[in-house]
């Protein structure tokens, strides 16, 4: 399986994706809550392939007063896009080569309602941190050490046995550091968790009103029963399709986020200097 593996990674770079790491579905499905686990999704699943490609960081840049949030939200709907045709692809490419049955992970949605709160179908962050694309940071996001904070992820879960990648251990926050929690205007983050309802309440934006409003109410009605929690699922993803977030504050203020920046500086300098 190491020649596939191989093939797998390689596609993923063709595909424009910047890291690509393999988790072992037995360590995922016994962190993973019930539901969420790759065995959920497909018995018998043995690996989940995680990829990762940078977004370009103008965006975070923008002049204030231009909708911001466009030109972030506008990077994030193309990098779905990508992420969707690549994991389409790579479990094209595990079918054909393997035989075995491939799972594209859905990029952006549709999502799901656990113990009231939205989520994906599985967490592509803490299996890339099981596959060795980085780690969890303080205010919830996947960093690594060249790429940042800025990394998005897309996945494939299937039942061909490819070796599988060193998890990432390391807290990637030094001790005592607290900028991200002193950033986060509604204070959100507390101990390498988000409180979603609070986030969302300042973040999410929709044309027709202001999710929160809308998304408290229906989280509380899926706690009612197993046919109200899925029609509220339902009406979550018609409404998560449209949405835009007006607030990067903890992203921007992590020092994974200059990281990158003077990663990728020092990179184009380095290419500059060999020619």
């Amino acid at each position: 399986m190491d020649e596939l593996k191989n093939k797998v990674i390689q596609l993923t770079k063709e595909m424009g994706m910047d890291l690509c790491g393999v988790a072992d579905t037995d360590i995922v499905n016994e962190k993973a809550p019930p539901g969420f686990t790759p065995e959920d999704q497909l018995p018998d699943a043995k690996s989940v392939v995680i990829f990762a490609q940078r977004l370009p960081s103008g965006s975070f840049f923008a002049t204030p007063g231009t909708l911001r949030e466009n030109y972030y939200m506008r990077s994030f709907w193309t990098n779905f896009h990508l992420m969707n045709q690549t994991s389409f692809q790579l479990a094209r490419l595990l079918e054909e080569e393997s035989g075995y049955p491939s799972l594209q992970i859905p990029a952006n949605e549709p999502l799901r309602i656990h113990d009231g709160k939205p989520r994906g179908m599985v967490s592509l962050k803490h299996i890339g941190q099981l596959a060795g694309i980085g780690s969890i940071a303080m205010n919830s996001l996947l960093v690594h050490p060249e790429h940042g904070n800025l990394l998005r992820l897309g996945g494939v879960i299937t039942r061909a046995p490819l070796p599988p990648d060193t998890p990432v251990t390391e807290d990637p926050c030094p001790d005592g550091c607290d900028t991200c929690i002193k950033a986060c205007p509604v204070g959100a983050i507390k101990d390498h968790s988000i409180d979603i309802k609070s986030c969302m309440k300042l973040s999410l934006r929709h044309p027709m009103l202001q999710p929160y409003i809308f998304s408290k109410f229906l989280f509380y009605l899926s706690t009612r029963s197993a046919t109200v929690h899925r029609i509220v699922e339902d009406i979550a993803n018609m409404l998560v399709s449209q949405y835009s977030e007006s607030c990067t504050k903890c992203l921007v203020a992590c020092r994974h986020f200059k990281t990158a920046l003077k990663q990728a500086q020092k990179k184009k300098k380095k290419e500059a200097a060999r020619d």
